[in-house]
């Protein structure tokens, strides 16, 4: 054990090395929360364009506009608000990103 636990400081936790692993890490999971947050992002825009397209069309109805057209444009608005709030209900809010000083507060800690 004591054996693991010296190679671990001393060799797998060169400064530089260590640095390199934490700084690709951080960018890599950087990028992946960043994309998570962007489709949560989108999907909450395109909800809230959609459900200005629905109440816009259901005025124009009630104002006497209506052609058939309407109608199927209606359900694939409804099709695509109800896959869009499925979506926001099951999508978990990403972690925070990660710091770039990460490396050293984990030195730090495990040093």
């Amino acid at each position: 054990e004591e054996r693991v636990l010296n190679a671990l400081r001393h060799h797998l936790m060169d400064p530089t090395l260590f640095k390199e692993f934490c700084d690709e890490f951080m960018r890599e999971m950087n990028r992946l929360r960043m994309e998570g947050r962007a489709s949560i992002d989108a999907a909450k825009a395109e909800l809230g364009r959609l459900e200005r397209q629905i109440k816009a069309t259901v005025a124009a109805i009630a104002d006497g506009m209506y052609h058939p057209s309407m109608k199927e444009k209606m359900s694939g608005l409804e099709v695509r608000k109800t896959e869009l709030e499925s979506f926001l209900a099951e999508a978990e809010e990403p972690p925070p990103l990660l710091h770039p000083g990460m490396a050293n507060h984990y030195r730090a800690r495990a040093g």
